[in-house]
């Protein structure tokens, strides 16, 4: 819950310290861009090395990372730990998403992972309303100590939890001598797993158009003289907690494309309703059927990306599938904040939509035979 506590309200603090809305959303986007740079690494190394002791120096420095953001009010230093979160998030995201693999059956991987991510939006329920709130009264940099604060405690529960282990080639080597047959496993080929490259470039413009409106909902809500727009977190969160399990359970057993179009509509429309609305039942109800559309789709493309995937293709199929999400992430503020900027309210609003839209039409265009082979 740590990083929902301090991502929504980077925008904010920054346009707070004195930047223009541009390097403000370029900021709250910059964790992405670190992320997806070191995706392919992060991928292979998860696969090779040992995942708890990945998980706690990936918690150690987006620990240091939120508290440096918190304690510091430099620009660029700021930049410099949002570039040290995004690197060990993806770390962190890869092995968490690789423990529901490797302890989950091919028919349930949609319902574990709906389940899973439950946690994620309890944390995206809980952390925009208490950073915002902590930020009002007493300060951002309040916010960023008690979200590494959270973070620490996370840490802390990680020494007593245990990981799955795979036994790999080359694990004994990495802390040894380094040899020519180890060096050349990082050649470009064997860093990625092609067939995730299509749920990739669907998850960069779902993720374009969420990070869009997360990182900038606050913003666009003072803009508007909104009182509570941190209530599109809650209503988003509710809505995934009640949809993800039950959507993952529909995908196992009906298929990815059954459920596509129906909640990628839920999506539009509750961008839409952000479009036009200038009232705080508007922002909730735009919260309740984004959470119900993106984040069930969310869920059930990364299942997708695991399902039926070797164990020791896992970590690296994760990856993939996340270089999509770090970019979308990454894109999807630095461009949003461009447009609202430079066209207002209405038009970034419309211009998410529009990504939600790209991305449904991409899934139709490249998914349908990846499928049709899972399920062979």
């Amino acid at each position: 819950m740590g990083v929902h506590l301090s991502n929504p309200i980077m925008s904010n603090y920054a346009v707070a310290l004195g930047t223009t809305v541009v390097v403000a959303g370029f900021l709250a986007g910059l964790n992405g861009s670190a992320a997806v740079l070191v995706r392919p690494v992060s991928g292979l190394l998860s696969d090779r090395l040992n995942k708890k002791l990945l998980m706690i120096v990936s918690a150690s420095v987006m620990a240091l990372s939120v508290f440096g953001c918190g304690f510091f009010d430099n620009i660029f230093l700021i930049a410099v730990f949002r570039i040290l979160l995004g690197i060990a998030f993806a770390f962190k995201s890869i092995v968490l998403l690789s423990v529901v693999s490797l302890t989950s059956s091919k028919d349930s991987i949609g319902h574990n992972v709906g389940w899973f991510s439950m946690s994620h939006t309890l944390a995206c329920a809980i952390g925009p309303l208490v950073g915002a709130a902590i930020g009002s009264a007493l300060g951002f940099q309040y916010t960023f100590i008690l979200a590494g604060m959270i973070i620490c405690m996370g840490l802390i529960l990680l020494i007593f939890f245990d990981f799955p282990v795979v036994e790999v080639k080359y694990k004994k080597k990495f802390f040894g001598s380094i040899n020519v047959k180890y060096l050349r496993s990082f050649k470009p080929s064997r860093l990625f797993f092609l067939p995730s490259l299509n749920l990739a470039s669907v998850t960069l413009f779902l993720m374009m158009a969420q990070s869009s409106i997360s990182s900038l909902i606050l913003l666009t809500g003072d803009m508007r003289g909104i009182v509570g727009s941190a209530v599109y977190f809650s209503t988003y969160a509710v809505a995934g907690l009640v949809f993800r399990p039950f959507i993952g359970k529909l995908s196992d057993t009906c298929g990815l494309t059954t459920v596509f179009l129906p909640l990628s509509f839920c999506a539009i429309f509750g961008t839409l309703i952000l479009a036009f609305t200038a009232h705080f039942i508007g922002v909730a109800l735009a919260g309740l059927f984004v959470g119900i559309g993106q984040s069930s789709l969310y869920t059930s493309l990364q299942a997708e990306a695991i399902r039926g995937v070797s164990k020791r293709m896992v970590g690296r199929s994760i990856s993939t599938f996340y270089i999509g999400a770090d970019l979308g992430i990454a894109l999807g503020s630095f461009a949003g904040g461009a447009v609202l900027q430079w066209f207002g309210v209405l038009m970034f609003y419309i211009f998410t939509a529009l990504l939600f839209l790209v991305a449904t039409v991409l899934f139709f265009s490249t998914h349908r035979r990846r499928e049709s082979e899972n399920r062979e």
